[in-house]
């Protein structure tokens, strides 16, 4: 049976994966995504404030997460605010390091393992600080609100499963009701995984479809 939720589900793929692709390696995906050593930004609680990435600029994509944050650029961002009750709010550059992410330099790098399990000890000897060029580049944070802040306990919810961003043993239950879709094209439902209205997702559907780095789940499939 088809869910009543017409949510799609987004999230960072950090999944331990058997895949031989270099995309599925942890040194790829640090250097896709980002690091927000920082409190993100909740819903409503302004002033916003300007949180600052630690990132791999070999590769800036149009979207990406920092944590459990989604990042996205200027042009996605713009298409974003079109749907009522999404912010956007620019980020900027703390640190970052520039290290090749060719298939060659991924499948080395995770092989010798300098970090010795620790990706985290390994990028902090990498940083350096952000070229001037870096601040032509605008990204945003997404700031949305968060589900369990708008399903109240008198709401008929439904308990709708998404895939949870590191493990494939585990889900993420997330407690939504029909009419929400309508009402907020954009949630915050767990750590690192959002619910998409359908019109919203396809602003970022064309930057999302690589799934050695994102999770995507149609709550209206079977």
């Amino acid at each position: 049976m088809k869910s009543q939720i017409d949510y799609i589900f987004l999230s960072s793929n950090w999944q331990a994966s058997e895949a031989s692709t270099y995309r599925s390696l942890w040194a790829y995906r640090s250097s896709f995504h980002a690091e927000l050593r920082a409190r993100a930004n909740y819903w409503g609680r302004t002033p916003y404030r300007a949180n600052k990435l630690i990132k791999n600029i070999a590769i800036l994509p149009p979207v990406f997460f920092a944590y459990n944050t989604l990042i996205v650029e200027e042009t996605v961002a713009n298409e974003l605010v079109r749907f009522g009750g999404v912010d956007v709010v620019p980020v900027g550059w703390r640190d970052v390091y520039e290290f090749p992410i060719d298939e060659a330099s991924i499948r080395q790098l995770h092989q010798e393992n300098p970090w010795d399990g620790d990706v985290g000890l390994w990028v902090d000897q990498q940083l350096v600080s952000p070229p001037l060029w870096l601040k032509d580049l605008r990204y945003y944070e997404v700031v949305v609100p968060r589900s369990r802040d708008v399903v109240t306990a008198s709401s008929q919810s439904i308990s709708v499963e998404a895939p949870h961003p590191h493990s494939r043993s585990q889900k993420i239950n997330a407690e939504l009701t029909p009419e929400l879709p309508r009402c907020y094209p954009m949630l915050e439902v767990d750590w690192s995984v959002y619910a998409c209205e359908r019109q919203l997702f396809q602003c970022l559907r064309p930057h999302t479809s690589d799934r050695e780095l994102f999770l995507v789940t149609d709550t209206s499939e079977d």
